[in-house]
């Protein structure tokens, strides 16, 4: 992953960390959306 090179700081890699936790967020409300959609 590219964050992990580049966030040798601590507010960069918590940023990383947070924008890595929105992506994960997103994504399990996404396959959620999906199976609710999928199963109507």
């Amino acid at each position: 992953m590219h964050c992990v090179n580049t966030c040798t700081l601590a507010d960069t890699n918590l940023f990383c960390r947070g924008l890595f936790f929105l992506l994960l967020l997103l994504s399990e409300l996404y396959i959620t959306f999906l199976n609710i959609y999928t199963y109507r």
